[in-house]
């Protein structure tokens, strides 16, 4: 049993915990060390008192993509080779299960916390997309639409206006299933 931290609601983004709130499993299986979530696999709703929308993600899930969203106690059961800090951790944007098999890869150490102006662009770097779907952003109870990507450089960048007052989530969907969710800031007046 790995103990250590979730992160779950946009609030908790940039938020150090100071004690841990959740454990998942590490199995040792032909020699090798897997990392398996078996609450996060069994589904994250309930309907008719059967779990809904499983996914097997979380099942010998690679360590680059758990650190996303989990953070063990201890630093050797992060099992990369770069491990990386608590105050990192918490600065990454909300990671939901639907984001391991989106076939979409945000650029690695990008924030959760994005710092704005009202009727700016903010942008976003993709090193992978799948063109097959069709992604979409939200912010929430505000304004939507679909994504449309720009390969330069050999990566895919968003550009999404903001035209909202105050703060919002900004959150990235495929049409049915929520990706990525960020917290948008207003930048202070000068």
């Amino acid at each position: 049993m790995v103990s250590g931290y979730v992160k779950r609601f946009s609030n908790e983004i940039e938020k150090n915990r100071s004690s841990s709130n959740y454990a998942w499993n590490a199995a040792r299986i032909e020699k090798k060390w897997c990392l398996i979530d078996v609450t996060w696999s069994t589904g994250n709703s309930m309907y008719n008192d059967k779990f809904v929308n499983f996914s097997d993600s979380y099942f010998l899930i690679s360590p680059d993509e758990l650190i996303r969203s989990h953070f063990p106690n201890e630093k050797q059961w992060q099992l990369l080779k770069k491990p990386i800090s608590k105050i990192v951790y918490f600065d990454f944007p909300i990671y939901y299960p639907a984001y391991h098999n989106s076939g979409l890869k945000l650029q690695n150490n990008f924030s959760g916390n994005i710092i704005t102006k009202t009727d700016a662009i903010i942008q976003l770097n993709f090193t992978k997309i799948d063109d097959s779907k069709t992604y979409y952003y939200s912010f929430e109870k505000g304004v939507s639409g679909r994504i449309n990507f720009k390969i330069e450089n050999g990566s895919y960048k968003v550009e999404i206006p903001y035209t909202e007052k105050r703060r919002k989530n900004l959150v990235i969907f495929d049409g049915q299933l929520a990706l990525i969710k960020f917290k948008i800031r207003l930048a202070k007046k000068q």
